[in-house]
């Protein structure tokens, strides 16, 4: 079985790397820094587990991201997205942290909703106390069988 960890960013991808060798998980899991936003180069139905934490809302095309990361997982496989929502940034300081659009809970359903996936479970966190300045941020959480 084999696991992969997507994201866009080299330096995300590292901690991942980090992360998992630490926990034993090296010969399991691996991280990948996606060279195409639309994650295309992806293999299709080869991976057990795919992990997208947080790489949502730094793409403008979500739907087919989301499809792409469906079809990299093979059947029986599981796709688990994590994503902050309920922040407000300007524009110009979202463009500092290279987000695109951030996305609510109810866009997030929607594109999911749309791929008409039979098996999708969300958890919801809230910490209050997540940012330097105290403000509370929600986190999503989604496990998606992939059962095609």
């Amino acid at each position: 079985s084999e696991g992969v960890g997507v994201d866009l960013s080299p330096a995300m991808i590292t901690r991942f790397e980090y992360a998992i060798k630490s926990k034993g998980l090296s010969s399991t899991y691996r991280g990948h820094v996606l060279q195409n936003p639309n994650a295309s180069e992806l293999p299709k139905a080869y991976y057990d587990l795919v992990l997208s934490p947080f790489v949502l809302h730094h793409v403008s095309e979500q739907l087919s991201v989301l499809k792409r990361l469906v079809e990299a997982v093979m059947p029986g496989g599981h796709l688990m997205i994590a994503e902050i929502v309920g922040v407000e940034l300007g524009e110009e300081e979202m463009r500092k942290k290279g987000v695109h659009a951030w996305l609510d809970e109810g866009k997030i359903d929607e594109l999911l909703t749309s791929l008409e996936l039979p098996n999708v479970k969300k958890v919801k966190v809230e910490y209050p106390t997540a940012t330097a300045e105290g403000d509370s941020l929600s986190l999503l959480f989604y496990m998606i069988e992939v059962t095609v």
